[in-house]
């Protein structure tokens, strides 16, 4: 049998998810590990618990952005806070549109062959 190596990722996944959720930046605990961040992706972007780490990070993002505009002083930060705040909100609908999404996304499917049928697919539960 050959020698197979357990990725980095896996062998430390629980210190991964933990520092994620945190708030972490996935480069920098990749970093820290000596891995490249796709690797670490890689290994184990399937784990639910690590996608849900991702999730509870950029909750903590947005958290901490919301935070950093409340306690803006002038105009140059309240602009930058803003633009910060923005896009953790739109990563945030990105990694859980279902929670944090605009608006649920359906489509309408209509079947003419045959008997004519109408189905409505909603995507905002995926």
């Amino acid at each position: 049998m050959p020698n197979v190596k357990t990725p980095t990722a896996i062998l430390h996944k629980d210190a991964i998810v933990a520092r994620l959720a945190m708030g972490e930046r996935l480069s920098d605990v990749a970093a820290s590990l000596g891995v490249a961040a796709s690797s670490v992706s890689a290994a184990i972007n399937q784990d639910p618990e690590y996608q849900a780490a991702l999730r509870l990070g950029a909750e903590h993002h947005m958290n901490r952005r919301e935070a950093e505009l409340e306690q803006a002083s002038d105009g140059l930060t309240i602009q930058r806070s803003r633009e910060l705040l923005a896009h953790a909100r739109w990563r945030l609908e990105r990694l859980h549109p279902a929670m944090w999404g605009l608006m649920p996304r359906t489509a309408v499917q209509v079947n003419a062959d045959g008997p004519a049928t109408i189905r409505i697919i909603n995507y905002s539960d995926a």
